[in-house]
């Protein structure tokens, strides 16, 4: 096996983790990596967030790291931002974690660092160009004018606060009820934050939108012809997307590692 790409999900590394999700996804993240070893791969290539680096307080990254150094591996890391890469509008980080088997390290060096934009100028692909035109009944009540939509529920900031390559523009929904959905620019796509309680919502030609989950797959540089699970319903489809690899940075690492 020449190079292997994985992905496991993220979902419970992250700080404040339930127990039980954090024990499972560090689990699932050493079984990935110790299946790559096992394959004897010359390279392998695991996907996740930044929350790796912290999980357990740093002690997953540091069990992945002996693992690796027992089974002959000499690991790199890339962070990647989508948005600083052609043709991505993702704004949310990935970090690889590149596991180099020790004879091809020695014989052919480490793996080049990725060519990205580093200007920080704001993504200028706007979110609109991603919207499915007869999903308009589908937006959950949220497709409205701001003229019409109640000032209780729409909150803007004085100041956009800018965010990476996007802009927040205020807050969305009844704080009272617990629900402080985050207003966006149309510059930037995919925000990290993003929960049952705090979603993000789209300021779309004089609209807040908020998106289906074919539209979140398109921003993420996921095809049409992918099944993301619609069939099954949005949530479903929704959390299938968000934890799905990003496509334009798996295309640039690839790129790197040729």
């Amino acid at each position: 096996v020449d190079v292997v790409f994985a992905a496991p999900p993220s979902r419970g590394l992250e700080a404040g983790a339930a127990i039980g999700a954090a024990l499972h996804a560090s689990s699932l993240y050493l079984s990935t990596c110790s299946s790559i070893f096992g394959a004897k791969a010359a390279i392998g290539v695991v996907e996740s967030d930044w929350s790796m680096v912290t999980a357990g307080a740093g002690g997953l990254l540091s069990k992945v790291r002996k693992l690796a150094l027992a089974r002959g591996y000499t690991i790199h890391h890339r962070l990647v931002s989508p948005h600083r890469l052609v043709g991505g509008s993702e704004v949310r980080s990935r970090l690889y974690l590149i596991f180099v088997r020790d004879d091809v390290q020695s014989a052919v060096g480490d793996p080049p660092l990725l060519t990205t934009s580093t200007g920080g100028r704001e993504v200028h692909r706007p979110v609109s160009a991603s919207l499915v035109p007869e999903a308009g009944p589908l937006r959950q009540r949220v497709t409205r004018r701001l003229d019409t939509c109640p000032l209780t529920n729409f909150r803007p900031l004085a100041a956009p606060r800018r965010v990476g390559a996007a802009r927040l523009l205020g807050y969305y929904g009844r704080e009272a009820d617990g629900v402080k959905n985050q207003v966006w620019s149309v510059l930037g796509a995919a925000p990290p934050n993003d929960s049952n309680t705090q979603q993000s919502v789209y300021y779309v030609n004089g609209e807040l939108v908020r998106l289906t989950a074919r539209e979140e797959a398109r921003l993420r540089g996921l095809p049409d012809s992918v099944d993301i699970g619609e069939a099954k319903g949005e949530r479903f489809a929704k959390e299938r997307v968000r934890a799905a690899p990003s496509v334009v940075s798996v295309r640039a690492v690839a790129s790197m590692l040729r």
